[in-house]
């Protein structure tokens, strides 16, 4: 009888997080009627530490330091926030470029991204980096997703420290929407403040 009673709650309870779930999953869906939205914005070092971490070494948004090169590159680490009515393909470019229109940094595509970590895989714990990228990273610059709403991160990657003035320059284009483009200043370089 006791056990019965047990297996009752037991099954109560997991029915009580399928739903809460189901109405989780629905609830996060866009109406298949609404325009498709995307907007950017430029994380700060503060945001990226509180969020992931304060060292390289399991946070993949800060720059990795060695012994012997210091740090060789520096990131811009962006969020990008889109909602799609129904499957679309979404494609993303980001750069930094000077006054003078040279490109001083690239996006680095979720790939490329991991293939740069896996060069500094001695540093720290790899495997918490690379689950860290697989959940936040944006899984392409040019990829279609299913109908739903999402928030990745992206890093802009260049030689360390990228010219000052420079400005960063993210655009997004998904059928049904005019292309959106931002532009950001190039925050001072932490190593100057």
């Amino acid at each position: 009888m006791v056990r019965m009673k047990a297996l009752q709650t037991t099954f109560f309870r997991l029915c009580l997080i399928g739903i809460s779930l189901s109405a989780f999953a629905c609830a996060s869906l866009p109406p298949p009627d609404s325009a498709p939205t995307v907007s950017a914005r430029l994380l700060s070092k503060a945001e990226i530490k509180n969020s992931w971490g304060n060292l390289p070494s399991t946070n993949p948004f800060l720059e990795p330091s060695g012994m012997v090169k210091g740090q060789p590159d520096e990131f811009v680490v962006l969020q990008l926030d889109f909602s799609l009515p129904s499957r679309m393909a979404v494609n993303i470019s980001a750069s930094v470029e000077s006054p003078d229109f040279r490109q001083l940094a690239w996006l680095k595509d979720a790939s490329d991204f991991e293939a740069y970590w896996v060069l500094w895989e001695s540093m720290g714990n790899a495997g918490e980096r690379e689950a860290k990228l697989g959940r936040k990273y944006l899984p392409g610059s040019r990829y279609t997703y299913p109908r739903g709403t999402y928030s990745y991160l992206v890093v802009v990657m260049g030689e360390n420290p990228m010219p000052r003035p420079a400005t960063i320059k993210v655009q997004a284009i998904i059928p049904g929407i005019e292309p959106k483009a931002w532009t950001f200043p190039l925050p001072e370089s932490p190593a100057k403040k």
